[in-house]
């Protein structure tokens, strides 16, 4: 089985005939085979003589920590004949004297595994073969060294170093451990330049898609809806969070294959085998910092640009299902999941040496390259990866352009993108806990190996715009600003627009909010210290049918639903609802010495959350209709630059004496 999370529970094999009744069960029909080894590979079993056209070979999976009738399902069409042809060894190999002789990097009893090399001569002069001590395939991995790329790391790249002082915008993903993201856009190519730099030694994901696209996305890619099938609680299938296969199921007793003999000559270099350092016994247990006892696929606090994402029960409050959507589609959202119709690369280094991929997703399954999908190509222009002083150093870049269903255009807009880093070895973090001591693979997860990438800071959700222009000249200062998406729009084309305005004398902000939405849902604002949900200072209101102006002082204490304050402190309430768009104002001290408030101060700045809301009914307010928006940095609210305005009234105290000494002369 090509196992990438290691499920609390067994498994159970069958095999279903056309209409989906169970025909055979190939492991014991009243018990879950390997329920206490969960990281188990293979299972063996024989398929009774029964010829079937039509068949289908379920893998059933239990996952405990998430309920007890949780399960995953993996489906393959078979075909049973009564007399067997002879293999084609999955045309890695040929069949000699009753078994497979599999060509060289070719492994398994039909050939079905390949590793990209063997030694470092496979990978050319500018490469590294790589041994991950894996336990799933490729094992052995091609790596280049920086300044080289694509196949045999043959193109040069002309891009040695990276200098995170080279005009990037900067994204935080996660400080504790550090998940940091530059990008820019290189104009005179058209291409997005990634910077990603990744406290820790495995893997480093980045992937996105259109904030406004739908589950319908999927059915670009119907085909696969079939081979990777997962069954929630009541039983129905969906499509699927796990890509799994079979392996060792055979028909016959096939022998074990054996390769064949090296083919290269001359003196080889072998693969340069991982170190695997010795595990402390409670870090082996998943114990590691950053389990939150979330469920997959985790909701974690939002960072810079991140989206919360906690998908509650009952509109709030959380919950422990692990195929939560990003947004509802009852309250107006896109009915998808995070990891549905995304555009991937994924990076691992080793010393100075990488390997960068081109991936997609369509579902929740493990990541597949672009070029194993129909019509998919690897589309990267250029790379660099390398390891330093502890960080793992990942770049790419892309067209803006594209024209693959595997690629997204880069526009004008906002997308929303996942990012996730890959497990440490000896320090693994599952949430709930997996208990991996004393199983087949207690060492499950290994350094860069593509497997399940953990909770908490582990991986999150942003939502960003790569194009967005920097705030305009006439908006920089700190006694007013703006935010509004796209970037571009003006007024009421807004999907989202506020802006806000110091008045000096009284010490009152000015705010106004717009946003494009219907008569029955609510808008907000809201200013945090540090981006989470926790501790933050919201503004919600909407426009009723009748007209009436409904605008509330809320604080957070977590994802549960905002409170409202004891005592309102917004003056000077206005807001209209006119052809789709509702208008909101108020004003506010900067510092309303209210417990349940955050004061803007000269000293202190804060972040901004922008929300589109859900329903309302009467005083209580549903679920955003989207995540909600946190601004890259602190915003400041303060008096503009004092020495701006001494040189202003300096100048125009000189124009004053000239013009005085003119008409005296």
């Amino acid at each position: 089985m090509n196992l990438r999370y290691p499920h609390r529970g067994g498994v159970k094999i069958q095999v279903l005939n056309s209409t989906g009744q169970i025909m055979h069960h190939l492991t014991p029909q009243d018990n879950w085979t390997y329920a206490d080894n969960p990281t188990q590979l293979s299972f063996e079993a024989s398929i009774p003589n029964t010829p079937c056209e039509i068949c289908t070979l379920r893998l059933m999976r239990q996952a405990l920590e998430w309920g007890s009738t949780y399960q995953f399902w993996t489906c393959a069409n078979i075909k049973i004949v009564s007399q067997a042809p002879t293999p084609d060894c999955s045309q890695r190999g040929t069949w000699e004297n009753g078994m497979c002789q599999c060509d060289r990097l070719a492994a398994g009893s039909m050939c079905q595994y390949q590793n990209e090399c063997d030694y470092n001569e496979d990978c050319g002069v500018n490469g590294m073969c790589r041994d991950l001590q894996a336990t799933s395939y490729p094992k052995k991995q091609c790596y280049c060294k920086k300044g080289w790329m694509g196949k045999n790391c043959m193109t040069k790249t002309n891009w040695d170093k990276i200098d995170l002082n080279a005009g990037y915008k900067k994204r935080v993903l996660s400080t504790s451990p550090t998940y940091e993201m530059y990008y820019k856009v290189l104009e005179a190519t058209q291409e997005l330049e990634v910077v990603l730099k990744v406290h820790g030694s495995s893997y480093a994901a980045i992937g996105w898609r259109p904030r406004d696209a739908t589950s319908k996305c999927q059915l670009e890619y119907p085909l696969f809806a079939s081979k990777f099938m997962q069954a929630g609680k009541n039983g129905n299938p969906n499509p699927a969070a796990v890509q799994v296969e079979v392996d060792m199921i055979k028909k016959l007793n096939y022998p074990v294959s054996y390769p064949k003999p090296n083919v290269l000559t001359g003196t080889m270099t072998a693969a340069v085998a991982d170190v695997l350092p010795t595990c402390n016994p409670d870090e082996r247990q998943g114990t590691g910092t950053g389990g939150t006892g979330e469920p997959e696929p985790g909701k974690e606090e939002p960072t810079k640009e991140e989206p919360a994402t906690e998908e509650p029960a009952k509109e709030w409050a959380s919950t422990e299902e692990p195929s939560k959507e990003e947004t509802s589609s009852e309250e107006g959202g896109t009915g998808i999941h995070p990891m549905d119709c995304t555009d991937m690369v994924i990076g691992m280094a080793h010393n100075d040496y990488y390997k960068v991929g081109d991936y997609y997703t369509r579902d929740r399954s493990t990541p597949i390259e672009d070029m194993y999908w129909p019509g998919g190509s690897f589309s990267l222009t250029s790379m660099i990866g390398y390891e330093e002083n502890g960080y793992t150093m990942i770049g790419f870049r892309r067209k803006l352009a594209s024209f693959e269903k595997t690629d997204y255009p880069i526009t004008d807009k906002l997308y929303s993108v996942v990012w996730a880093r890959g497990q440490e070895y000896c320090n693994y973090i599952h949430a709930p806990t997996v208990q991996l001591a004393n199983t087949t693979h207690e060492h499950f997860y290994r350094k860069d190996e593509l497997k399940y990438h953990g909770h908490g800071s582990q991986r999150g959700l942003v939502a960003l715009n790569f194009l967005a222009k920097d705030t305009p000249p006439s908006m920089t200062g700190d006694c007013l600003g703006e935010y509004k998406q796209p970037s571009t729009c003006n007024g009421d084309d807004c999907i989202y627009m506020a802006t806000w305005q110091l008045m000096v004398a009284t010490d009152e902000i000015k705010f106004t909010i717009k946003a494009k939405q219907n008569s029955k849902k609510w808008v907000g604002i809201g200013f945090s210290k540090n981006t989470k949900m926790a501790d933050t200072d919201v503004i919600t209101g909407w426009v009723t049918d009748n007209g009436e102006v409904k605008i509330q002082d809320r604080w957070s204490t977590g994802y549960s639903m905002p409170k409202q304050d004891t005592k309102p402190d917004m003056s000077n309430i206005k807001g209209t609802q006119l052809n789709g768009v509702t208008t909101l104002e108020f004003t506010r001290k900067r510092n309303t010495g209210d417990n349940e408030d955050l004061a803007f101060t000269d000293t202190q700045c804060l972040y901004m959350i922008y929300a589109v809301g859900g329903t309302y009914t009467g005083n209580n307010i549903g679920k955003h209709a989207s995540p909600p928006i946190v601004s890259s940095d602190p915003i400041c609210i303060r008096p503009c630059n004092t020495a701006n305005a001494k040189s202003v009234s300096v100048f125009a105290l000189l124009v004053t004496l000239l013009v005085a000494m003119i008409f005296l002369h």
